[in-house]
């Protein structure tokens, strides 16, 4: 048998041991039920020749009422939640990686938590966490509202840090973005460019983020005496799919009513309406302006190159880190605006605007 270590190991002494990688790992303890039994077993066998007892995956001590609160992830040294909202964003991939290279500076886990836009997910994910002896949580995103999160820490005393969450609180750190000043922006661009017909395709269309761009792009239009109308604002999905039903909805009006430009949620959606103006011959941007947000590395390969507003993902996931480490090194935070740091953002312009047609 392996000697007892003296110190406790990591998720990636235990990854090596099993032959998996250390994502594998923290999806053991985070979502069990996407490994197979097989897999499960492997990770647990090797922790347990590390010197640990058999680890019980999340999904299982919800469930036993004999389990003790406050499962021990520091079994594995320091280890930070961070919490999103889909997966399949790469704008979240990029924030993800950003914390998680800061945090591998001082040797500290990370495990990933994806709500997928669903409240009651993001409810028990709370409870979950609330349970572990976490350093930290970072939080990407949220469908219940920043306070939910507020009564979370004054419950657990977990530092928090908040992404694009406002909230006023001397104890949680929020970095954001002014989506609302980069809505307006970009909207005044593309009225610049002649366009005054423009459609938004919201995405989680209840999240504070979304809201904040449509109150940025109805100001925009309000100057110059237009609206957002509702009708160019459809409600779908936020997925792939949806954007290809929202966009195909639109470019379906009649030629007169059609919007001349759309502004979509982000880069992902993006995808979906180049993919339905494709298919229905129009020409992006003679007949059809697309400007987005996040510039992902897809942005600049799609055909057309999409135009789209730069948001400083990584730096995000970093500067989240940076604050974690100062609390648990009991350093003044040095956030302005109470705890508030407004990031920018820069609108990089491509192939996928232009001059509004002559249908205008």
């Amino acid at each position: 048998m392996s000697p007892i270590p003296n110190h406790p190991p990591k998720l990636s002494d235990i990854a090596k041991l099993a032959g998996v990688s250390v994502a594998s790992v923290s999806r053991f303890i985070n979502q069990p039920q996407l490994l197979s039994e097989a897999l499960q077993q492997r990770i647990n066998l090797a922790a347990q020749s590390l010197g640990h007892s058999a680890l019980v995956p999340p999904a299982q001590v919800n469930h036993r009422a004999s389990a003790k609160p406050r499962a021990s992830v520091q079994q594995y040294g320091d280890v930070l939640a961070i919490v999103i909202t889909d997966a399949r964003n790469l704008y979240l991939a990029d924030l993800i990686f950003g914390a998680q290279e800061e945090a591998n500076q001082d040797d500290i886990q990370t495990i990933v938590v994806d709500t997928t836009h669903q409240i009651e997910k993001q409810r028990a994910t709370q409870k979950w966490l609330s349970q572990l002896n976490l350093k930290g949580i970072i939080v990407s995103g949220t469908d219940i509202g920043g306070q939910d999160w507020v009564s979370f820490y004054e419950q657990t005393h977990i530092p928090l840090v908040l992404e694009n969450i406002r909230v006023q609180h001397p104890n949680i750190f929020c970095v954001a973005i002014d989506f609302e000043t980069v809505g307006r922006r970009i909207t005044q661009y593309l009225m610049d460019l002649g366009h005054s017909r423009i459609g938004y395709l919201a995405g989680p269309a209840t999240a504070e983020h979304s809201l904040a761009r449509r109150r940025g792009i109805e100001q925009a239009l309000s100057e110059h005496g237009y609206g957002l109308r509702p009708e160019y604002c459809p409600d779908v999905p936020n997925s792939y799919e949806g954007a290809v039903q929202g966009a195909t909805y639109l470019i379906s009006l009649p030629d007169a009513q059609r919007p001349t430009a759309i502004i979509v949620y982000n880069d992902m959606l993006a995808l979906g309406v180049l993919h339905a103006a494709q298919a229905h011959r129009l020409r992006v941007p003679e007949d059809l302006s697309i400007i987005s947000f996040d510039d992902v590395v897809i942005a600049a390969h799609t055909r057309p190159a999409l135009t789209t507003v730069a948001l400083p993902a990584q730096l995000i996931g970093r500067l989240a880190v940076q604050w974690l480490k100062r609390t648990w090194a009991n350093l003044p935070n040095q956030a302005p605006q109470g705890g508030l740091t407004l990031l920018e953002s820069r609108l990089v312009v491509r192939e996928s605007t232009g001059v509004a047609s002559g249908r205008e």
